[in-house]
């Protein structure tokens, strides 16, 4: 079994059980509520304890070089292109098999019913583009980033450890922190409507894998 070969076994072995052939999203997806009313801010559970603890040892094992601290001219994270380390295409089949699927639901957004996983990544592949890259958070590089808004329709943060301190991601317009267990995934609208943050981590170091979805224009 390999990370780098997306297959049904792949998803068997690192895909979180709780998001495979549930009846209804409403089981394992939550949404954070103040005073009863929602938010828009939701936790998704996406890998399994496997795939994070495999991943984050993969991520201890990459050559410094690779890593950037600019590619975002506002707010720039320390991060990794997953095409760079040749995980983008495994990634993007997760993508439009299971992340985006979910935000249509979840966000009441029209989408068409599909039957088969081959037709479903077709589709969206038409419909929909994605960033995706790696970003780790280290006491001696950056372990904060500033209150700021995504350049996405919707964003999925996928937390990857939890061998740190301090850290989680702050909405500044809720005054909501949220730090899901690994392979859980924040999912959030982009654009303006909900400007976040990291907060500081105070030790360890804290990984997270980071999709900026938008719509094609036809």
């Amino acid at each position: 079994m390999s990370l780098y070969e997306f297959n049904d076994a792949w998803v068997g072995k690192y895909i979180h059980p709780n998001i495979l052939d549930v009846p209804d999203l409403s089981l394992v997806v939550e949404e954070y509520k103040i005073n009863n009313v929602g938010t828009d801010i939701y936790t998704v559970p996406v890998f399994s304890e496997t795939f994070c603890n495999e991943f984050s040892y993969l991520i201890q094992t990459l050559d410094e070089e690779k890593w950037t601290n600019g590619r975002h001219e506002n707010y720039p994270t320390n991060d990794i292109i997953l095409d760079d380390i040749g995980l983008g295409d495994v990634y993007r089949s997760v993508v439009f098999n299971f992340l985006i699927p979910v935000a249509l639901e979840i966000f009441k957004m029209p989408h068409p019913s599909i039957e088969t996983p081959m037709e479903r990544e077709e589709l969206f592949k038409k419909d929909f583009k994605t960033e995706d890259f790696l970003v780790r958070y280290l006491l001696n590089k950056q372990k904060v980033l500033g209150i700021h808004h995504d350049q996405s329709l919707f964003t999925y943060n996928i937390v990857l450890n939890n061998n740190f301190t301090g850290g989680g991601t702050y909405f500044e317009k809720h005054a909501v922190t949220v730090s899901p267990t690994p392979g859980y995934a924040i999912l959030a609208p982009g654009l303006v409507t909900h400007k976040h943050g990291a907060k500081p981590i105070t030790s360890g170091e804290r990984y997270m894998m980071v999709s900026f979805i938008n719509k094609l224009v036809s």
